[in-house]
């Protein structure tokens, strides 16, 4: 817990206590200011360029996920296609055995 702050008017800084240690703030020199904006601009870069690959990243895992799902729904609609065709042929043949059973009756 902080116990007391002080200001020393001239010199522009704060000093306090905390847990039995005294800190004192101070303002920045302009070539501090400008080292640290600098600094602060390439912490920014590289949060972008990883918010970018993280993106890049989640983007291409959506398009995995959409291609292997509609590689399902292909199969599905084959087997279901096969299905039907193998269902169709069957008439087929049953009608075809039927249809020749029917014509021999009719010559003799």
């Amino acid at each position: 817990m902080i116990k007391k702050a002080k200001h020393e008017g001239f010199k522009n800084k704060y000093s306090l206590e905390k847990d039995g240690r005294i800190y004192t703030l101070a303002p920045l020199s302009p070539k501090q200011v400008y080292e640290d904006q600098i600094q602060l601009k390439k912490v920014y870069k590289e949060e972008q360029h990883v918010s970018a690959k993280v993106e890049e990243q989640k983007d291409l895992a959506k398009m995995e996920k959409q291609a292997e799902q509609h590689g399902e729904d292909v199969r599905k609609r084959e087997k279901r296609v096969s299905h039907e065709l193998k269902t169709k042929g069957n008439k087929v043949s049953t009608l075809r055995t039927l249809g020749e059973g029917h014509g021999q009756e009719q010559k003799k």
